[in-house]
Parts: structure tokens; sequence; C-alpha cells
């Protein structure tokens, strides 16, 4: 049997509601949409009105391409990022350095502009990875199931080279951090004090950061005023 070579890459276009998992972000240029305001128009799109529209467009942009196959093909452009974010980027700019004109610094511009805006969403999920270890560990230390939201907060700021005393965190800043963890404030036993439960974030640690040697202690009383 004589192995066969086929070209398998394809550039693909991914929409959703939500984050999409790290594994596709990390590899493609992210645009974020935004729900649009009362005070913001647009126009609406109609299929019967605009898709003949989109299919001339799309029928020139298939004559342009197959006319400049060859020079794409071998394209190596010069490129403002590095590592993946070139990859990534590689081939739009090659597209934007063969269209001429003012599209090849433009492209450049928005390399730059779109990596660096997925460096910060980058740094946020770093950083909610950081939450999630500091708050296993603070429970692990006070050896409880159940800590108030304010006391959790204190005890984060505490955490030796603890970032979230930079951050001025709060008891709301917490709870609006890890909402898309799933996890939420609830109420103690007595419904005196809100907080969370260990047990809440027991899928988070179990999904997001490498088990512990021996897991976090769930033993202690819950914590009442």
């Amino acid at each position: 049997m004589v192995p066969t070579e086929f070209p398998t890459f394809a550039m693909v276009a991914l929409a959703g509601i939500g984050a999409m998992p790290d594994t596709i972000t990390d590899r493609a240029i992210n645009i974020t949409m935004r729900r649009r305001t009362g005070s913001e128009r647009v126009a609406q799109f109609r299929c019967r009105r605009d898709e003949p529209v989109l299919h001339r467009l799309r029928d020139r942009l298939a004559v342009w391409a197959q006319a400049h196959i060859g020079e794409l093909a071998v394209a190596t452009p010069e490129l403002p990022v590095e590592d993946r974010a070139a990859d990534t980027w590689e081939p739009l700019v090659a597209v934007a350095d063969a269209a001429g004109g003012q599209w090849p610094a433009l492209a450049r511009r928005a390399c730059v502009a779109m990596v660096a805006g997925a460096d910060d969403v980058e740094e946020n999920r770093s950083l909610d990875i950081r939450l999630l270890y500091d708050i296993r560990q603070v429970f692990t230390d006070k050896a409880v199931p159940f800590l108030a939201s304010n006391d959790l907060v204190d005890a984060l700021k505490a955490v030796t080279e603890s970032p979230w005393r930079d951050f001025d965190y709060t008891a709301s800043k917490l709870a609006h951090r890890l909402a898309p963890f799933g996890v939420n404030p609830g109420h103690s036993i007595d419904k005196k004090v809100r907080g969370y439960r260990l047990e809440w974030f027991h899928d988070a640690f179990d999904r997001y950061l490498r088990p512990e040697p021996s897991g976090p202690s769930q033993t202690g009383t819950e914590q009442v005023r």
C-alpha cells in the first residue's frame, strides 16, 4: 500500500453563543459579537434580496483566487506576530498582499489589534483558573465545607503573592467572576449568611484544575453566624 497525501487545509467559520473551547480559540481569529442597543440600527438581511448579491461576490472571489493560487501557494508574508498567531494569520495576510493597495497595511493592523485582544482574553482566562486554584487552596487550609462570601474574599486577598488584592475584590465581583463556571453564592444552613459550599466547586475543580495529591478536605462544621 502506497501512502497518499491529501490537502486537508481549509478555512472554516464557526459561530456560537458563549465561549468556544480553548482548543479552537487558540487556533482561530476570534470576532466577539455584541447585542446591539436600542439606538443602533442595522440593515435587515433578506435571503431573496441579498443572496444573489452575495453569490455574485463569491463567484468574483473564486475567479480572483484561482488566478492567484500559484502565487498564494508559495507566499511567505512578513508578519507582525509570531508562533501560533502567525500560523493563523499567514493565509489572510498573504491574500491581502496579493490584493495590493491598502489591504496589506490594513490586514497587518487588524492582525496586531486582534491578536492583542485575544491575549487579553487569555490573560483573563488564566486569572480565572488562578482564582479556582486559590479558592480550592483556601478551602483546604480552612478545612470547612462553607465560607461566607466576604470571608472567602478576605482569604483570597491574604493568599501569598495573590493578585486579588490589586483587583479590589468584593463579594459581588467574586460572584461575577465565578458565574461562568456555574458557581453562584447561596445561603448557609441558618439562612443568615450568603457564601459558597465547597461541593459547589467540585465540577469546576474537576474540569479546570489538576487533581490535588489528596483532595480538599470536606470535614469541619458549616459556618454559622
